[in-house]
């Protein structure tokens, strides 16, 4: 195109068309858009102003939206106070309705200290066995053969036999036969020594009780009894063998003792006490047989002269000194008759458990060192064990007779118990080492106390002291001194004792009580929104400019049962919805709590105002960022539209004069054509 030549009419104009289409671009650009300034080449300051105001009020575009969401969180907080707030004077009415009813069950106080015991102890070991066996031969018979045959001319006269340590005389008639002589013996010595007559006319003399002396005279020479100067003694007859008798107890070595023929019983006896030590004695019985006996166990017999003394070779097995007679044992304690079965021969430990087991407790037994039965009750009347031979044979009575046991002195310093009813205080004066029962009878003989006053005094059955009230809507206080802690009224000598009464219209409100807290536990949890919660102890930070140098951090609250102070009521001691004094601390606490929450929703209310106002602000600023912004680079309507048309007619002007510059170039062609 450089061969190409325009005339300067033709080069102006066109360039007065081109600048006219870029003005009217700019102009139709600005109608779009509604902005003067459109790009940094058009207005740079304008520009980028502008665009720094728009990015401030976007940012604080974005943290409106957070704005909004904190309002929405201290709402939710808001919707939990004020449920809780609900609950909280449901919780305060029920505690309040449970203070207006009455106990349907009397205030009753018991002692700790026991104050009643009576013990009896039985006369008999029932725990000490014997091993015993006893002979069957007489080791005490004894005889004597007289000499010679009885004289066929007796002359009137006497002799003397000594048997047992007796002397008995013997008279004998003249010209007596030998028969007459024998039985004139036996009349004498009241059958000690019985005679007869053997077969070569000799006297037999005879005793099963030891040895005897004929002493000797003329007589009893004549009757062949004696010789001159001699007195006659007789022999035992058993045992009729001699041989080794032979004892063994437990692992030690068994006893040998020599047994002679005809040895007596005596001698025996003192031969089996000296081998044995003692540890199996020897005695005998009225009929002069052996009788061996150990209290350290069983023990064996044996050897060659067992048979000959009369014993039974083999084991002897020990058995209780005093067992048990099977029976029924009565036992009355408190008023109650309680029955105790024994079986035969029942071990001592056997019948204390059941008599403990068959008086539920009210009188206990054990076995003492001595394997006596002690039986002990707290009973305040003590008890009585009424006589039978089952009593009798555990040594607990005597034949025909109960036996009744009554507490002992307790060691009580005498004191006065105060029993405050209201206004009034009653003094009990109680003397030093009274009983349980003088207890009760001091208390109850106080005006104003008793059946027919304000507080009874009654026991446990256990030694214990009871006091209960006689109207079951009025309580009772014992009032804490040195005395009331001796009975075990009081825990110590400065802490009153305020028994407390029951009813079940209470027991049923603590269970509502209970239910309560349990439902603000559920709506304190619930009460988040967004995984923030307020009432959980969750903060809650809002920024309110877009660098952070502007927030409200609100502090979360813990406001579950617990945080407001309260807990679950158990039980139906001190404490519970019974103690009148629970109930008015609970009351004081609900409206701690109730008021804790009422200030707390007039923080949130305070820190939601705020927030609002905070909110109200950035709206406005955004819109004055966003005003100013578009102040910057926003085009005048009114002057666009009016440039767009005079630069639209230019345009056309412009066309047409180059039309014309153009037509007259063709003219100046035609000349030359």
């Amino acid at each position: 195109m450089s061969d190409v030549t325009l005339t300067a009419g033709i080069r102006q104009n066109l360039l007065s068309l081109q600048q006219t289409s870029a003005e009217l671009t700019q102009t139709q650009e600005a109608l779009s858009t509604g902005n003067a300034v459109n790009s940094a080449a058009e207005n740079p300051s304008a520009y980028f102003t502008s665009q720094n105001l728009t990015n401030t009020a976007n940012s604080l575009s974005a943290l409106l939206d957070q704005i909004g969401q904190g309002l929405q969180t201290i709402d939710a907080a808001d919707n939990g106070l004020t449920g809780i707030t609900s609950l909280l004077q449901q919780a305060l009415s029920t505690v309040q309705q449970a203070q207006s009813d009455s106990w349907t069950t009397a205030a009753a106080a018991t002692g700790t200290a026991v104050l009643a015991n009576s013990t009896t102890t039985g006369s008999l070991d029932l725990t000490s066995t014997t091993a015993a066996s006893t002979g069957t031969v007489n080791l005490n018979a004894s005889t004597l053969t007289g000499v010679a045959a009885v004289s066929a001319t007796l002359s009137a006269g006497s002799f003397t036999i000594d048997a047992g340590g007796s002397d008995y005389v013997v008279s004998i008639a003249a010209s007596a036969t030998a028969s007459q002589v024998a039985a004139d013996i036996g009349t004498a010595t009241g059958n000690a020594v019985t005679a007869t007559v053997n077969g070569s006319g000799d006297l037999v003399l005879t005793s099963t009780t030891g040895s005897f002396t004929v002493d000797d005279n003329a007589t009893a020479e004549a009757v062949g009894l004696t010789t001159s100067g001699n007195n006659a003694a007789s022999t035992f007859t058993n045992p009729t063998s001699g041989g080794t008798l032979t004892i063994a107890q437990g692992t030690s070595s068994p006893y040998s003792i020599a047994i002679t023929a005809n040895e007596g019983l005596s001698a025996i006896e003192s031969a089996i006490n000296s081998a044995t030590g003692g540890a199996v004695t020897a005695t005998a019985n009225s009929s002069g047989d052996l009788v061996l006996t150990s209290a350290t166990g069983g023990y064996t017999v044996g050897g060659s002269a067992a048979t000959a003394v009369g014993l039974t070779a083999g084991s002897v097995t020990a058995a209780l000194d005093n067992a048990a007679t099977a029976g029924t044992l009565n036992i009355v304690a408190g008023g109650s008759s309680y029955s105790v079965t024994i079986t035969a021969g029942e071990a001592a430990s056997s019948v204390a458990a059941a008599i403990g087991t068959a008086t539920g407790g009210a009188v206990t037994a054990a076995v003492n060192g001595s394997g006596d039965l002690v039986l002990s009750s707290n009973n305040a009347s003590g008890f009585t064990v009424d006589d039978s031979a089952t009593a009798e044979s555990l040594g607990l009575t005597t034949v025909g007779n109960n036996t009744t046991v009554t507490p002992a002195a307790n060691s009580l310093s005498g004191g006065n118990l105060l029993i405050a009813v209201g206004s009034t205080t009653f003094s009990v004066s109680v003397a030093a080492n009274s009983s349980l029962a003088q207890i009760e009878a001091d208390i109850n003989g106080t005006s104003g106390l008793g059946s027919s006053g304000a507080v009874t005094a009654s026991d446990d059955g256990d030694g214990h002291l009871v006091l209960t009230s006689n109207s079951a809507p009025t309580g009772f206080t014992v009032v804490a001194n040195a005395f009331s802690t001796a009975l075990g009224l009081t825990t110590n000598a400065t802490t009153n004792n305020a028994p407390i009464g029951s009813s079940t219209t209470r027991a049923t409100l603590q269970e509502n009580y209970n239910g309560l807290l349990s439902q603000i536990n559920e709506m304190a949890s619930d009460s988040g929104y967004n995984g923030v919660n307020l009432l959980g102890g969750d903060n809650l930070t809002i920024d309110f400019n877009q660098t952070g140098t502007s927030q409200l951090v609100i502090q979360g609250v813990n406001y579950n049962a617990q945080g407001l102070g309260l807990s679950s009521i158990t039980g139906s001691a001190a404490g519970s919805f019974e103690d009148n004094g629970a109930l008015s601390n609970l009351v004081s606490s609900i409206n701690t709590a109730i008021s804790n929450v009422q200030s707390q929703t007039e923080t949130f209310g305070t820190n939601s105002s705020t927030i609002s106002t905070r909110q109200t602000f950035t709206t406005a600023m955004i819109n004055t960022l966003q005003t100013g912004a578009s102040n910057l680079v926003v085009a005048d309507q009114n002057q666009e539209s009016a440039d767009l048309l005079t630069e639209q007619t230019q345009q056309q002007l412009e066309i047409s004069a180059l039309s014309i510059a153009n037509q007259a170039n063709q003219s100046v062609l035609k000349l030359f054509s």
